[in-house]
């Protein structure tokens, strides 16, 4: 499909259209306060629409066929869209973004009001001008290969907010994206990580408690597309270090799509933990500074979590409250911190795992936490232990 996208001359997105087989073209534009009157050119069949204008445009809510993950390449993929939202229609090449009325004409902030994904395939390779102007690149880095790293994160950050009617799709859904910055960052493809960056890829983590595990196996749990719910990113320079990692292709001339199995081999800091249940919430107990929270009042000493799927929790604990855990330190991001001295904060990203089997060597996924200390104080968390 998404030879087809690239391939096509035009792309016809109907936004407005709920399920794939909706129609679009029955739909009735004009807002309510919009007034028709017949055209005043003697022979003319047509008519015009008269309104009073708005202080602010007119920009679509989300689209409903941006809550489904399959359409996201479409967007991508294609070098001209004629979209049709709900109130209008749009038009999307790769030198301008017009539409036939009063609307917001900045592409990047319509997108973020209508599900629809920002970067097109042809910014990737090379990199364009345009793409390489855009004021969050500097953020990143200030070279282009981690503006395409950013992308990315947007990309897929957008492709897990939408939903799948078959949940064996996930990777298969964004498999002809994933081709297209394979190329561009010129990095082979793990289940939805990049290896060359992979470390950095690991640091993930969920928005909401909402999230599920499909319940048949679909990836390896260090990736995201082992979930099923919204996952966003955090940049950081890493201290872990990748020594293996593969993963088998369903097929074997799909290399972006469908895995049945994958490895990971990481060595870094790892430090024993417990994880305690107070209230409704799974908490890293302790009174180390790095970790040191209150927990709804209650006088627990420990830190929150994001865990990735709070349903599975009361199984691994089998009813206990507590379950012994690992974290796993990724890397540091050092940032300000508004402090009389103005000193620095340094936060360490950690894989928050849990042992196959009392002796065995190999740990599942459950969470993404955060251990933050003032630079200067005290030694790190892991440092410690």
């Amino acid at each position: 499909m998404g030879d087809l996208y690239q391939n096509a001359v035009l792309t016809i997105s109907a936004g407005r259209a709920s399920p794939c087989y909706e129609g679009f073209l029955d739909h009735d534009f004009r807002p309510q306060d919009f007034v028709s009157l017949p055209s005043p050119e003697v022979g003319n069949s047509g008519s015009l629409l008269i309104h009073g204008g708005y202080a602010n445009p007119m920009v679509p809510g989300l689209q409903p066929s941006n809550k489904r993950a399959w359409t996201l390449q479409e967007t991508f993929m294609s070098p001209r869209l004629l979209i049709f939202t709900d109130i209008q229609v749009f038009w999307k090449c790769q030198t301008c973004f017009k539409t036939d009325g009063y609307a917001e004409k900045n592409w990047h902030a319509w997108c973020a009001s209508t599900g629809y994904v920002g970067v097109t395939s042809k910014e990737l390779n090379p990199p364009s001008k345009s793409f390489l102007k855009r004021s969050f690149w500097k953020k990143a880095g200030k070279s282009p290969e981690n503006e395409l790293l950013v992308q990315w994160n947007r990309v897929f950050n957008n492709y897990t907010r939408r939903e799948l009617s078959d949940e064996e799709d996930k990777l298969p859904a964004i498999a002809a994206v994933a081709e297209r910055f394979s190329e561009a960052l010129g990095s082979e493809y793990r289940a939805g990580l990049w290896k060359n960056h992979l470390i950095v890829g690991l640091a993930w983590k969920t928005v909401y408690k909402q999230n599920s595990r499909p319940p048949k196996w679909r990836s390896p749990t260090w990736s995201w597309a082992s979930i099923d719910g919204e996952v966003a990113t955090t940049w950081l320079v890493p201290t872990a270090e990748l020594l293996h990692c593969s993963t088998t292709p369903a097929a074997e001339s799909i290399k972006f799509g469908a895995v049945t199995s994958g490895e990971l081999v990481v060595r870094g800091f790892l430090r024993r933990v417990e994880l305690k249940k107070v209230d409704d919430t799974w908490i890293i107990a302790g009174n180390n500074p790095s970790i040191k929270r209150v927990v709804n009042g209650s006088g627990s000493t420990g830190a929150q979590f994001s865990c990735d799927v709070l349903s599975e929790m009361e199984f691994l604990s089998q009813n206990s409250e507590t379950i012994i855990a690992w974290c796993l330190a990724l890397g540091n991001k050092v940032e300000s911190v508004i402090r009389r001295n103005a000193q620095h904060s340094v936060e360490t990203s950690c894989l928050v795992l849990i042992k196959l089997g009392h002796s065995s060597n190999l740990y599942q996924r459950i969470g993404f936490y955060r251990a933050a200390r003032v630079y200067g104080d005290q030694p790190n968390w892991f440092e410690q232990g």
